[in-house]
């Protein structure tokens, strides 16, 4: 069975990746490590596995790496454990820049190990079924989607995350659900053009291959009254809402599992929510970003 480690020990990483790694049918969960040894320490003893203190002996000890740290940290620590051949599972954007994320793909292709991005809409059973169907029955000519969230509004358990509190944060956060779901189901993302509205909401104007069309709206600091997740789908063949699914309560554990199976058994093809796929869409968030000044750091 894979031994997978996990780098990380915030909130993402002590209620997905930590519990998601302790129960996995596909994995066993090897260690932790992060860079505040205590706190891998106590997340190590929660799930009954050890803690590092040195990353390099954490990479001595498994065959694969799950990240859960913020993307301007994971492409050095994913470099590192690729250019020793270790399997990685990484988490959105997969780098704060296009230099550095063009370099960890070279990076993967080189050391040919195998890579999952998790993108939680994607790897959802109930959405990636919904999503397999709306890709299928095609048709659609527009589309729709609204992630607006009041995460960075009011107290959460990201209200620490200094990278989320840049400007355009909620491109780089949500952006990469947005654009995942919007290229698997309309076709590639050949052009785009990103504003803020008068809320400070940011919205895109995606066009796809064939001139189809979509529009985004993203927030981390929506009003109560905003907040939105739906995404619908507009074409000869009707209109279609995929379903809504709740991450913050178990979504994202059931899509941690699905990602989990993707690393360890290439489930869906050697190229399903790849570092390639992910790299596709760093290139458009830094498109976003460029109309939209002041990139995250």
């Amino acid at each position: 069975m894979m031994q997978v480690g996990l780098v990380g020990s915030a909130h993402w990483a002590r209620t997905v990746h930590a519990p998601g790694l302790a129960g996995s049918s596909h994995v066993q969960f090897a260690g932790v490590w992060a860079r505040d040894f205590s706190k891998a320490a106590e997340l190590a003893k929660a799930h009954d596995t050890q803690a590092f203190r040195d990353y390099d002996d954490l990479l001595d000890a498994v065959d694969a790496v799950s990240f859960a740290v913020p993307p301007n940290i994971q492409p050095s620590l994913a470099q590192r454990a690729i250019r020793q051949g270790k399997h990685v599972l990484l988490e959105k954007p997969i780098a704060d820049s296009l230099a550095s994320g063009s370099q960890l793909v070279r990076d993967i292709e080189q050391a040919e190990i195998r890579s999952v991005v998790f993108l939680t809409r994607l790897f959802h059973p109930v959405l990636h079924a919904g999503i397999a169907e709306a890709a299928e029955t095609g048709g659609w000519s527009s589309a729709n989607m609204r992630i607006a969230s009041n995460t960075m509004r009011v107290a959460s358990p990201y209200s620490g995350s200094i990278w989320r509190k840049k400007p355009n944060a909620a491109l780089w956060d949500l952006g990469p659900h947005m654009f995942s779901v919007l290229w698997t189901v309309m076709g590639p993302i050949i052009g785009v053009k990103a504003r803020r509205d008068e809320r400070g909401h940011i919205r895109v104007h995606a066009i796809h291959s064939a001139q189809r069309e979509s529009h985004g709206e993203l927030s981390l600091q929506a009003r109560d009254e905003d907040i939105a997740n739906e995404t619908s789908f507009t074409g000869s063949n009707g209109h279609l809402s995929l379903p809504t699914v709740d991450f913050a309560h178990g979504g994202a554990a059931s899509a941690y599992e699905a990602a989990l199976a993707q690393l360890s058994h290439q489930e869906r093809g050697p190229n399903f929510c790849d570092a390639h796929f992910g790299l596709e869409l760093l290139k458009l968030l830094q498109e976003c970003e460029d109309q939209l000044g002041q990139a995250p750091s």
